[in-house]
């Protein structure tokens, strides 16, 4: 356990979904200025982009093995998929998307897919059915962290049965590099805005009254290159809790894009934790984060043709047709209106749901009841958590009186994680 007593552990995990650690990985802050000093151009950047995978495909030394893009309806993984075309001939190349019919992420890498005329394979998550024993194995491999996302993401990767002549490559720390997660306040100011946005269940207060979450973080450096904000994103977010999830390293800690090996021995890389990627976009300055503007230049400048294809953020229309995004737009608002007013209907707006609408799944499913009734049974066997009424909680949303789903995942995965530490 990372915390220095069980109470401030189960409060921090209620309120996060995830644990920080008491400090920040000191090899995350040695980042050294780019020589010469960059001029933060969409030529450069691209230049750069194309050398960090250059070294990236070096490591793919064995020509009968495939290169595998888990490929999502985001940006990350579609640039990323363009260099992997650039490289490989479309033969080598495998995509992976993972989540149910109707989501973005799940359908869109299919889609592009299948315009490059490359083989994808798609996991049906709510085909899946999970139990107590695969989710305490899960937690073993990734331990406080969201639960089931590490289960679902391992086990996606599994359905392309990689072998050791294979690399995987993901678009991990993308996004919280260029700016998609930066902002600019003073460091307390961050830290509070930090734990209000990472807030997992923001319907209800998990913790006890009187908790106070930003004191879970570690301190912000000021002698860091990493501004407050990339601080706890990357150093906090990033670090304890995504990595775990999308990749074989249980804690991000330093610069590397080689991030370990599947069992399968499957070399898994990640581009944009390259050192000289890191090192050039923590020292470019505010103006080339905002909307990442810089970063999304190179996809248009390398991809015109890739980038103009649909993306979650279009909500599945083509990137460069305002009518086609305000007719999805509107039809989403549609059935999440009908939704939320009229539940009786059944209509349920998933589009841009990641991996399951576990409402649906723990109101509907076997399986997903027996995990919740077994978390509820080990915690209040416990004491571990009195002042929540679980069995309420599980009345209420079996009778569609509210929507629980997020918190049973906590409290899944605060049970799987006490009894792997052998606390309960």
């Amino acid at each position: 356990m990372q915390l220095d007593s069980v109470d401030l552990l189960v409060n921090t995990y209620l309120h996060y979904g995830y644990l920080p650690s008491l400090s920040t990985p000191s090899k995350l802050h040695e980042i050294d200025k780019p020589n010469p000093r960059p001029t933060f151009s969409v030529s450069e950047a691209s230049q750069l982009f194309n050398k960090i995978m250059d070294d990236v495909v070096s490591q793919h030394t064995n020509k009968e093995g495939r290169c595998i893009v888990p490929l999502s309806g985001g940006w990350d993984s579609r640039i990323l998929f363009g260099a992997v075309m650039d490289r490989f001939p479309k033969n080598k190349i495998s995509t992976l998307s993972f989540g149910a019919p109707g989501q973005l992420d799940y359908k869109i890498g299919k889609k592009i897919s299948a315009h490059y005329d490359i083989n994808h394979t798609s996991v049906d998550l709510s085909q899946q059915e999970i139990s107590w024993q695969k989710l305490r194995q899960s937690v073993e491999i990734a331990p406080w962290t969201y639960t089931p996302d590490a289960y679902f993401n391992k086990l996606a990767i599994s359905t392309v049965m990689p072998n050791k002549d294979d690399i995987i490559v993901s678009g991990f720390m993308g996004g919280p590099l260029t700016g998609g997660h930066y902002t600019n306040n003073s460091p307390e100011d961050e830290k509070k805005a930090f734990s209000k946005k990472q807030r997992k269940v923001k319907e209800k207060w998990l913790p006890e009254s009187g908790f106070h979450p930003e004191a879970s973080l570690p301190p912000v450096s000021d002698t860091s290159p990493l501004s407050p904000s990339e601080q706890l994103d990357i150093c906090v977010r990033q670090s304890n809790c995504i990595s775990a999830i999308v990749t074989p390293c249980q804690k991000f800690s330093q610069w590397s894009y080689k991030m370990g090996a599947l069992q399968s021995g499957t070399q898994f890389l990640t581009p944009f934790t390259h050192p000289e990627w890191a090192s050039y976009w923590l020292h470019a300055p505010k103006s080339v984060k905002k909307n990442q503007e810089l970063y999304l230049s190179i996809l248009t400048n390398l991809y015109p043709e890739l980038s103009a294809l649909p993306s979650k953020y279009s909500l599945g229309a083509p990137n460069n047709s305002r009518l086609r995004k305000r007719f999805a737009r509107s039809k989403r608002n549609l059935k999440r209106h009908l939704g939320n007013r009229l539940p009786m209907l059944g209509v349920r707006e998933c589009s841009g749901i990641n991996y399951l609408d576990y409402d649906h799944a723990f109101r509907k499913r076997e399986d997903y009841y027996e995990v919740i009734k077994t978390a509820k049974n080990i915690l209040k066997e416990n004491n571990i958590t009195p002042w929540i009424d679980i069995e309420g909680l599980i009345e209420n949303h079996i009778a569609n009186k509210e929507n629980n789903g997020k918190t049973f995942l906590v409290l899944v995965g605060l049970a799987l994680n006490l009894e792997r530490e052998g606390v309960v």
